[in-house]
């Protein structure tokens, strides 16, 4: 009955597929970021920054940033299930920064304050610019409240 004051409790070991499943998932993540890449080098011309191709990176970006490194965000706890808590979540929230910058912050950049950015070029930007960051602007706090949710702490 004095279970607070013992120590912590031992996470529960890893399902022995899980090494599996993180190496699939990987794979997979890496696949779909080299079939992006395929797809942009060779149906759209390839990628650029100081031309009508410097588009191109955009969709690049968003595939490493939101989809593989969120991915793998997400994958941190339970590939690290054994390391400290507070290491885990540096991972994490290192992880999902990188994804932020690399996806958004990126492309916003060097389409809107790089000087050599055509002004057609960023008008052609602009409304997937804004529909992108109101979505993601929405769509943030129902993230966040369902992580709070799911790990108890609402």
């Amino acid at each position: 009955s004095h279970l607070g004051m013992e120590s912590p409790a031992r996470p529960a070991p890893a399902p022995a597929a899980l090494l599996y499943y993180v190496a699939f998932s990987q794979l997979l993540g890496l696949a779909v970021v080299a079939m992006t890449g395929t797809w942009l080098g060779v149906y759209r011309g390839g990628i650029a920054w100081e031309s009508a191709l410097q588009f191109n990176v955009h969709p690049l970006c968003m595939i490493i940033g939101l989809v593989f490194l969120q991915g793998d965000a997400l994958l941190v706890y339970r590939v690290f299930r054994n390391e400290a808590k507070r290491t885990t979540k540096i991972l994490h929230g290192l992880l999902h920064v990188f994804a932020f910058v690399i996806a958004l912050w990126l492309v916003g950049f060097s389409f809107f304050l790089f000087p050599g950015a055509s002004f057609s070029l960023r008008s052609r930007y602009r409304p997937q610019h804004v529909f992108l960051g109101g979505a993601i602007f929405l769509l943030s706090p129902e993230e966040e409240a369902g992580g709070f949710e799911e790990h108890g702490t609402v």
